[in-house]
């Protein structure tokens, strides 16, 4: 998993781009469906390889993912926070019940920023100090990346309704920055509004604001 690659130190900006593309990919079959993952960190993105040999990765557990269709029931039926802190949405801080898909998209911002530069964007020196420092507090800059750093600020923005509108959006905010996915984006919208093959996503659950 992208925790044990992390075991090493941080990877180069590509690479990491690379893997949240692709985590943003698979997390928007979830989404398409209406499913908020919740627990998105590196330790549930597993890296695998295709037949070619290039990397493949997969996204994981979804234990405690709510179910934002047929009447919006939630897998986890208590207000408590559940989750990963260090990759929490303020929404989710919060109260986990609360959140939509945007919150995913938070938690992958998380883990590229991480990826880059081997540190987390929030820090606290106990639980209830990080998550005051996550829902008050702006996140520290990367500094190597600024322009790749104003990408991150937006899908990290306190309110969910300022940040992509979609796991497409921020994916397409990332293809410049990673010649691998010219595509990646089109693909990503494909998977969250339906084709033939999919079903449609309630748009509801992602689509909640206009940027």
């Amino acid at each position: 998993d992208l925790a044990a690659v992390l075991r090493a130190g941080k990877v180069p900006v590509a690479t990491a781009i690379d893997y949240v593309i692709q985590a943003c990919l698979g997390i928007a079959e979830a989404h398409a469906l209406g499913i908020v993952h919740r627990d998105l960190k590196p330790g549930n993105l597993f890296l695998t390889r295709r037949p070619d040999g290039s990397p493949l990765l997969k996204v994981v557990d979804f234990g405690i993912a709510k179910v934002d269709v047929a009447g919006d029931v939630a897998l986890t039926q208590t207000a408590s926070v559940i989750g990963s802190p260090a990759y929490m949405s303020p929404e989710q801080v919060r109260s986990s019940r609360s959140v939509d898909a945007r919150s995913d998209q938070w938690s992958l911002a998380v883990i590229l920023y991480e990826l880059i530069s081997d540190r987390y964007p929030f820090r606290g020196t106990s639980l209830t100090d990080l998550a005051v420092t996550i829902a008050t507090e702006p996140h520290l800059p990367l500094g190597e990346a600024p322009e790749l750093d104003e990408v991150i600020a937006r899908a990290l923005q306190k309110d969910p309704a300022r940040r992509y509108v979609d796991v497409a959006a921020f994916v397409a905010a990332l293809q410049p920055f990673c010649a691998k996915h010219r595509d990646a984006a089109e693909v990503c919208a494909r998977i969250l509004y339906g084709d033939a093959d999919r079903p449609t996503m309630p748009r509801e659950a992602v689509r909640v604001a206009p940027e």
